[in-house]
C-alpha cells in the first residue's frame, strides 16, 4: 500500500496532485494518456497539414501563374524607373564603338538625335535605346522595321 499526504492510499487511486501532475506533462486529454500515442498523432496532423499545403518540388509554396505578382515589373515598367537625364559618365555602344555622352543632362531621345547625325540608320521609328544602369552603357539597336501603332 502505498503512502500519500492525504493518507494512505489503495493501489489504483492518485491524489488530486498527483493527477495535475500527470495532466501537465502529459496533456489534458483524458482519452490519450500514452505520451507515445499523443506524438503520433502530432506527427500525423503535421503531416496532414502539409500535404493540405500546395508545394512544389523543392518543398516551396507553388504560386499560381494565372496571378501576376507586383513585384515583378514588365519591360515598360523598368523604362519608368530609369533617370531620366544622362550625365557624361555614360558611354553609348555604337557597333564597335564607345562614344561617351557629349554632356551632361540629356534624355534618351536627345542622345538618339546627336547619334543620328552620324548614324542615320538610328531614326526615330526605328531604334530602341537600352540602358545598363550598372555598368552605365547606352546601347541603341535597330529594329528591322519602323515601330507599329
Amino acid at each position: 500500500m502505498l503512502e500519500h499526504e492525504d493518507g494512505p492510499l489503495e493501489d489504483n487511486e492518485l491524489g488530486s496532485e498527483d493527477i495535475n501532475y500527470l495532466k501537465q506533462v502529459y496533456g489534458d486529454d483524458e482519452e490519450s494518456n500514452d505520451p507515445e500515442q499523443s506524438t503520433e498523432s502530432q506527427k500525423s496532423d503535421e503531416l496532414q497539414e502539409a500535404l493540405d499545403e500546395d508545394l512544389d518540388l523543392f518543398g516551396e509554396p507553388m504560386v499560381d501563374p494565372s496571378k501576376k505578382s507586383k513585384a515583378a515589373k514588365t519591360p515598360k515598367e523598368e523604362s519608368k524607373s530609369q533617370p531620366e537625364t544622362y550625365d557624361e559618365h555614360y558611354i553609348c555602344l555604337v557597333y564597335n564603338k564607345r562614344i561617351s555622352v557629349p554632356e551632361s543632362g540629356l534624355t534618351l531621345e536627345q542622345i538618339r538625335q546627336w547619334l543620328e547625325v552620324t548614324f542615320p540608320q538610328f531614326a526615330a521609328n526605328r531604334t530602341e535605346m537600352i540602358v545598363d544602369q550598372e555598368q552605365k552603357y547606352i546601347i541603341p539597336t535597330v529594329r528591322k522595321g519602323p515601330a507599329k501603332g
